[in-house]
């Protein structure tokens, strides 16, 4: 028997794209065992559509917020309801191809997560000509978890959970989402890292709509605007909270727990003169985990910002992991 897939889609005032997306979902070569739509308090047709396409298809079933949650708090809440043996997360307004289920599905092995690549479309569903793997030179091997968390503590996390899919068990230790993480599939692919894992195809098997009301904006990669942006940069004060809602859970791997102090132990260094050379020296190291590239334009500007650029942790930040085990 096939295993039962639940997608999670959660909607805001998405009445424009939400037809083609659910559309999409419901033409999957994979059955779909349930798709649960949970609405955040919108105020334009949005719960119009939901309850025409609920009325037509039994696997739909609609839940409506009584007040606004939040799109993190809206998809824990959505995600918890889900009853299949993998749960498939979604936005309102992108088109899935065909085959996004039946490929995650038949790539996710034993690992808690999988993901495959997308490529991007205008709000009039053109191609813009690149893929989320392009925009983020997303090479590195996922299938070693700890090393993928390596690019996300010292640099930013590309895997956005619209082409993803996760076990049930595995959503299930998610939650309840963190409240000082900001964004429900960066947590899930976080913690998926110290949990077994994450299996990723190259196959795209979405196309991701990039307009002026979409949460996350992506824009192709422009060698002046990596340097200026400095984006690229290790985050880590934006990670030290991160650190601590992982290092709570009793879950963590050995290999995890070496990980987070090797983190730690950087994080606290990082800031001082005296240790700037025993950092330069640790970033070096590490390189290919973090910034893994087979092209020049982002090799050159990422190893200046990245090797020559100090770190920014704040002093309280600093007080923090010290005192931490």
């Amino acid at each position: 028997m096939k295993s039962r897939v639940s997608i999670v889609l959660c909607t805001y005032n998405g009445e424009k794209f939400l037809r083609s997306q659910l559309d999409s979902i419901l033409s999957q070569t994979y059955p779909v065992y349930e798709l649960i739509i949970q609405d955040d308090c919108s105020s334009d047709g949005t719960p119009d559509i939901i309850r025409e396409y609920a009325e037509k298809n039994a696997i739909i079933k609609a839940y409506f917020n009584s007040h606004n949650l939040g799109f993190k708090k809206n998809f824990g809440d959505a995600v918890s309801k889900a009853s299949g043996d993998y749960i498939a997360l979604s936005d309102q307004d992108d088109i899935w191809l065909p085959e996004h289920v039946e490929t995650l599905v038949n790539i996710i092995g034993d690992k808690p997560m999988a993901c495959a690549d997308s490529m991007f479309i205008d709000s009039e569903g053109n191609s813009l000509g690149y893929t989320l793997s392009q925009e983020t030179q997303l090479l590195c091997q996922f299938e070693e978890g700890i090393d993928y968390a390596y690019r996300i503590f010292y640099n930013s996390g590309p895997l956005p959970g619209h082409n993803s899919l996760l076990t049930a068990d595995f959503a299930k230790k998610c939650l309840p989402i963190p409240d000082k993480v900001v964004f429900h599939d960066f947590w899930f692919s976080t913690l998926a890292c110290f949990l077994g894992g994450i299996s990723y195809s190259s196959k795209i098997i979405c196309l991701y709509r990039q307009h002026q009301n979409s949460v996350t904006r992506h824009k192709k990669f422009r060698l002046f605007k990596e340097l200026k942006m400095r984006h690229h940069l290790d985050f880590v004060p934006n990670r030290i909270d991160l650190f601590e809602e992982i290092a709570k859970r009793e879950d963590i791997s050995s290999q995890g727990l070496l990980f987070l102090e090797e983190f730690r132990q950087y994080a606290i260094r990082c800031p001082y003169l005296k240790y700037r050379f025993w950092c330069w020296k640790w970033r070096f190291s590490h390189y290919k985990k973090i910034y893994t590239t087979d092209s020049l334009k982002f090799f050159l500007p990422r190893s200046i910002q990245y090797l020559l650029l100090p770190s920014f942790t704040k002093k309280e930040d600093v007080q923090r992991l010290l005192k931490s085990k």
